[in-house]
């Protein structure tokens, strides 16, 4: 296969691994690569990572929530330029925190989950991803938590939300232009 890398065009052999015709994507392997080539090919690769990455909004991880409650978090986040990632279970989370084409900026865990099961969450954000700068719990169980654990949380934001609550527990300056809030009206309003 010819490969066009950074303006190089290099032969490689590969075999097919898997292909998903849905997406029209194909999984490759790589066989006998030299050591210039495979670095060519990983230094690509890095670079359109980073680009994709630079690129993203900041993204909000919304753990153990209601449909409901994911749906008024995804509405309010997109008001404030933020995407926003569900994830039901640790497992789940563990999979879109190794998403390296995303930058996650905070967790949201729901007060659904079960206190130990927040604290697990709570550890492992901390001590494995420091990148995440804000750690918020939902809900009102921060009584019912470790100390250790809630003392991992940053802001304790209740429902119903509010816009300006959500918007400081992130750190988003609501005065600033470019995160302006538009008033929605609605039709029969006018």
């Amino acid at each position: 296969m010819r490969l066009e890398i950074e303006g190089t065009t290099i032969e490689v052999f590969a075999d097919v691994v898997r292909t998903e015709p849905q997406n029209s994507q194909a999984a490759l392997e790589f066989v006998e690569v030299p050591a210039e080539t495979a670095a060519a090919i990983e230094s690509a690769l890095t670079g359109f990572i980073e680009r994709v990455r630079a690129s993203s909004p900041p993204t909000v991880i919304v753990v153990g929530a209601s449909d409901e409650l994911n749906a008024a978090l995804e509405r309010d986040l997109a008001q404030l330029g933020r995407a926003t990632r569900p994830c039901a279970t640790q497992l789940e989370l563990t999979w879109a925190l190794e998403d390296r084409t995303t930058v996650y900026e905070a967790a949201v865990l729901a007060s659904d989950m079960d206190p130990i099961q927040i604290g697990s969450v709570l550890e492992h954000l901390a001590e494995q991803h420091s990148n995440i700068r804000r750690l918020v719990l939902f809900g009102d169980q921060l009584s019912s938590l470790e100390k250790a654990a809630s003392s991992r949380v940053q802001a304790v934001l209740r429902t119903p939300l509010r816009i300006r609550a959500l918007a400081r527990a992130l750190g988003v300056n609501l005065t600033d232009s470019s995160q302006a809030m538009v008033a929605l009206v609605h039709p029969d309003d006018k």
